[in-house]
This record gives structure tokens, sequence and C-alpha cells, in this order.
């Protein structure tokens, strides 16, 4: 679970109050996204394939991007004291098994995040949950996935994205190639873009350090989620 640079040296967790202040208004998960080629292993911009991170545009895989979000979000609402993460029993069609399973503690709100961040959109929903809590696969699917799609991974990190717009310091576009496929590009604000590139490794690793605290186990169970919210999202095209 150790985080790394795309050259793989450890990103170990140190004061840096000088650099906080670059990363002032992006939740963990928005800057691992924005920032995933300096967690990930990258290639140049050039090269074919894979997901192009938005401040530098080089590209990294986007299933190993997709889970690295999805547990700095967990992560993240744990270590805020928004959520309890437990392992559950879950009734399948022929038995059972365990899943991943979020609580929304008492009094939190959305606002503990960035407006419209991933971690501000799953604590609504969880919120509006009868029992203020939920399966991860039913959270995923009903905040970040809540459409079918043929490519309901890349809905995901486009989703994340999506706090960045609304608070104006990204924009997006959608443009038509080959007449009929949609492609929606995400672009950072110049000033956004400043302020990210000044942060240093350091203070990355303090925001993302909630991701650190998941157990072998709950990561497992993280990726299962994930896995299963895909699954439940993606349009079958074979037909």
């Amino acid at each position: 679970m150790g985080t790394t640079t795309s050259a793989g040296s450890d990103l170990r967790t140190a004061d840096a109050p000088t650099t906080q202040v670059q990363l002032a208004g992006f939740s963990p998960t928005e800057v691992a996204a924005v920032l995933a080629d300096r967690l990930l292993p990258s290639r140049p911009p050039q090269a074919w394939g894979g997901w192009r991170v938005v401040s530098s545009h080089r590209c990294v895989n986007a299933k190993a991007l997709a889970l690295l979000t999805l547990e700095t979000l967990v992560g993240a609402l744990r270590s805020a004291g928004a959520i309890e993460l437990s392992m559950r029993q879950r009734d399948g069609v022929f038995t059972s098994h365990e899943a991943a399973h979020l609580q929304l503690l008492p009094g939190v709100r959305p606002g503990i995040f960035p407006h419209q961040a991933p971690e501000a959109r799953v604590i609504a929903w969880l919120a509006s949950r009868p029992e203020r809590g939920g399966w991860l696969d039913e959270a995923i699917a009903g905040t970040l996935i809540a459409e079918e799609s043929s490519h309901p991974d890349r809905t995901w990190l486009h989703e994340v994205h999506h706090g960045l717009v609304a608070r104006r310091r990204a924009r997006e576009e959608t443009r038509t190639i080959l007449r009929f496929i949609r492609v929606r590009t995400c672009h950072l604000l110049p000033a956004t873009h400043e302020s990210l590139g000044e942060a240093t490794d350091q203070a990355i690793a303090r925001l993302l350090d909630g991701r650190n605290h998941l157990d072998t186990h709950q990561s497992r169970r993280c990726h299962e989620a994930w896995q299963r919210a895909v699954w439940q999202r993606r349009i079958d095209n074979s037909v």
C-alpha cells in the first residue's frame, strides 16, 4: 500500500507547512487524479493508450488510476472521521460473501470536503440513505458511475474531476471524432495548474496518507466493490 512516484521512490509523509497552501481547496481524491503521474508509473504524452493526466498529459494505466483514486477516496473519508469502514457478510444469489460497507457517522456533512469533490458526493449519497449507510459498490454506482456506459471505468475518472469543473478550477469540453464518438476532456485552468505544480512530494503524501491506513484485506474488498460497480454499469455492445 506504499505510495510511490513514477520513478518508484517512496513518497514519505512529512510536515510541509509552506506547500500545504498549494493543495488547499483540493480533496485527496482529486489530488491523486490530477497528479497521478507522480504516484504511478507513466509514459510520455505522445504514448498511445492509457489515461492522460490533466496536469502533465503523461499517460498512466486507467485501471490502476481508478483503483488508486478509490483507495484514496475511502481512506480520506475514514481519516476525516466521516465514515466507518467495515467488512460485512452480504447475501448473494446462492450464498453470502464478505463486502465493504460504509456507514456515515453522526453529524457529518458534505461540506467537510470541497464542493462536489468525490468525497463530498459520497457523503451526500450516504446521508440520503435510510440508515445513512450502504455497500461500497452501491456508493460507487450511485455517485461517480451513476449511468450506464461503454467504459464505466473511464466514466469514474471523468467524474473524479467533476468538482474541479464545478469550482472553476478546470473546464471540460466534449468533442466528436469519427462523426459519432464523443470524447470528454478536462483541462486545468492556468492558476490551478500553477498551484499544483508547486506542491512537493511530501505535501502530496501527507494529503493522501489516509490510503496508507487501509490494510491489504480492506484494499482487496475495495477493489472488488469497484469491479462490481463497473460490471453493473457496463453496457454490453456485443449484441
